[in-house]
């Protein structure tokens, strides 16, 4: 007998997750992927230094889990303050970008610890790469501020 029951939870969950993050879903899965890898380059590198710890440990686990709440929390913020804004007569324009400012502070986040791990690892990791990154997270961060500034 098949597990229609699972099926009909994934089904929910995924349909879920389209609702939320719409065309862009796949992001969710890059996120998700970051989060692993990070976790067992960290683990790796944990090993190497020998200062693998597991109280540590869980506690890295425990802050992705809390990422992930507050992740889907700012998207059903956004939401919300789209539909409040459009009753009330608001101008809340700003509001349906907040989660997607908070996965992209997750994921340069993400990318700056794994490309650390690595580099504890032994890993030589090019300039241009390190650079890259910094200058995509300042021009975020640049933009996030002239929106809330009205720049």
């Amino acid at each position: 007998m098949q597990n229609t029951k699972g099926i009909q939870i994934s089904i929910l969950f995924f349909t879920f997750i389209h609702y939320i993050f719409g065309k862009h879903w796949n992001l969710l899965l890059i996120l998700l992927f970051l989060n692993v890898l990070d976790t067992v380059l960290g683990t790796l590198k944990a090993r190497k230094t020998k200062t693998e710890n597991s109280i540590i440990g869980f506690r890295g686990l425990k802050k992705k889990i809390y990422q992930w709440i507050l992740l889907l929390l700012s998207f059903i913020m956004s939401f919300c303050f789209k539909e409040l804004g459009a009753i009330l007569g608001i101008n809340l324009s700003i509001s349906p970008l907040f989660g997607w400012y908070v996965y992209t502070y997750f994921i340069f986040n993400e990318y700056q610890s794994i490309i650390e791990n690595l580099i504890q690892l032994g890993v030589s990791i090019p300039k241009i790469l390190i650079n890259g990154l910094e200058m995509a997270k300042e021009s975020v961060e640049r933009k996030d501020r002239e929106r809330i500034n009205g720049e």
